[in-house]
């Protein structure tokens, strides 16, 4: 079973990177990288934060290991 963190407890990134990560998570991971490696270069710090907190979010999503102690 894949463990999906609930979309509102990560808001609207949350939302947006459970849609990237639906699709595909390592290309999810990789254009979110990308993304935030353009704005960073276009000189843009608010939307680099942005798409690397959308990365870590794909990231968290794609963790099929539950939180806690496994028993």
């Amino acid at each position: 079973m894949i463990y999906r963190w609930p979309a509102a407890a990560l808001g609207q990134l949350g939302r947006v990177a459970e849609a990237k990560a639906m699709l595909d998570d390592e290309k999810a991971l990789e254009e979110s990288t990308m993304r935030a490696d353009e704005f960073a270069a276009a000189g843009d710090d608010n939307g680099d934060a942005m798409w690397r907190r959308i990365a870590n979010a794909v990231v968290q999503l794609a963790n099929n290991t539950p939180p806690g102690l496994v028993h």
